[in-house]
């Protein structure tokens, strides 16, 4: 890892990655802000390496300001989110093996697409009785649409 927050704290319930492009810090501002105050809930950044030096040193400075970015040595791309997703895996797995639940999305689902949820757990929640993060979703974020790794599906971490 290029970059990388400090292992997870066993009294968490929930390790939240999203993935990221490396020049959109508006969006993960967007993100902080939304999670900002979630008992149990870590989020973390899936973010590929940039493309310039300039770029690298403005990722390095939010990481340093944050602590919650983790990337790759991965370019960039489409094409390569199976990698990036795959990578955050191996990063929760090495980092957090002590996280009950483990969520993956996209940056442009949940932040800044809604307000957070104020329904208490088992309320307008998951099959889990998980409650949703956010709400409403943008049509491709529907769990319908998109498979429950994108879709913010929680599942059992098993480290």
């Amino acid at each position: 890892f290029l970059l990388t927050p400090q292992p997870c704290d066993r009294s968490l319930t929930l390790l939240l990655m999203v993935s990221s492009g490396p020049l959109n810090q508006e969006n993960r501002g967007r993100w902080r802000i939304d999670v900002e105050g979630r008992e149990g809930v870590r989020l973390v950044f899936l973010v590929a390496e940039t493309v310039t030096e300039s770029d690298a040193a403005l990722l390095g400075d939010e990481h340093a300001e944050y602590g919650d970015i983790v990337q790759s040595s991965l370019a960039d791309g489409h094409r390569r989110l199976g990698y990036k997703i795959l990578m955050g895996y191996v990063w929760a797995h090495t980092r957090c093996a002590g996280v009950e639940y483990t969520a993956k999305t996209v940056e442009q689902c949940g932040a800044g697409h809604g307000q957070a949820d104020q329904h208490p757990q088992g309320e307008e929640g998951d099959q889990q009785g998980l409650p949703r993060l956010f709400s409403p979703q943008p049509q491709y974020c529907h769990r319908k649409i998109l498979p429950a790794t994108h879709a913010g599906q929680l599942e059992p971490h098993r480290g």
